[in-house]
């Protein structure tokens, strides 16, 4: 399988490329039929595959029908505490107490919002871990120090 004539993409990226599209059109097409009333056993005889895979195009074509729509939300909420945020940072550097508590209280919700706190939260959890480990280990080695001084 050649590039096609003029591109620059290597041929294999074309054909992934080509697998997304189709699959693309075949959850479209399975979203369809089931808002039409089909069962899933009808879009599996449709496309010729296991009721499962009919399934999982059904869902995946759900999923993304709802993920887009909240990511475009989320970033429509993060505009309006952004202009917010505007509008009460220079009181804010100035000193204006009330200024201040209502740009942390903007920064937590962008930070909520971004899922920054539950990120952090993770960090220092796998970090705890990871010290823990490490000390495990510092105790055994000077445990062993002490033993083999003796």
């Amino acid at each position: 399988m050649g590039n096609v004539q003029g591109s620059s993409t290597p041929p294999i990226q074309q054909t992934h490329s080509a697998e997304k599209i189709e699959r693309a059109e075949r959850i479209a097409t399975a979203l369809r039929m089931r808002v039409a009333g089909k069962s899933p056993d009808d879009v599996a005889a449709h496309f010729g595959i296991h009721k499962s895979t009919a399934y999982r195009l059904i869902k995946d074509g759900i999923d993304r029908t709802i993920r887009e729509p909240a990511e475009e939300l989320v970033a429509l909420h993060m505009l309006r505490l952004e202009t917010m945020l505007a509008g009460v940072w220079p009181d804010a550097r100035a000193g204006d107490v009330k200024a201040i508590n209502a740009a942390l209280a903007i920064l937590a919700r962008e930070g909520k919002l971004q899922g920054l706190d539950l990120h952090a939260a993770q960090k220092a959890l796998q970090e705890g871990r990871e010290l823990a480990a490490v000390d495990k280990w510092l105790e055994h080695m000077v445990g062993k120090a002490i033993t083999d001084a003796m």
